[in-house]
């Protein structure tokens, strides 16, 4: 699973299909809003920070992976990770 790391937060940069899930995984999003939530709450900061997958959830928020490491992060939608993953642990018989 790649990571990228920007402003101190370890982002997915590869699909979320590569996230292998079990039972113990914390999966979080970000989004410009929880960025800048984040920027005034140190405690919602340590929690996105020792997520153990956090995924881009915001356009403008895939900006800034581009601008400082000229990389291209995938946005996916809370949604999207939602039934996604709901699918995976339905299919492996999870909680």
């Amino acid at each position: 699973m790649d990571k990228i790391q920007i402003f101190n937060f370890d982002l997915l940069s590869s699909s979320i299909n590569n996230i292998k899930i079990n039972n113990k995984i914390l999966i979080n999003t970000i989004s410009p809003n929880s960025f800048a939530l984040a920027l005034k709450d140190p405690l919602f900061k340590e929690a996105l920070i020792k997520t153990d997958v956090l995924v881009l959830d915001g356009l403008y928020f895939n900006f800034a992976p581009l601008f400082l490491k000229g990389k291209w992060v995938k946005k996916n939608s809370g949604t999207d990770c939602f039934y996604h993953f709901m699918i995976e642990a339905n299919k492996n018989k999870l909680k």
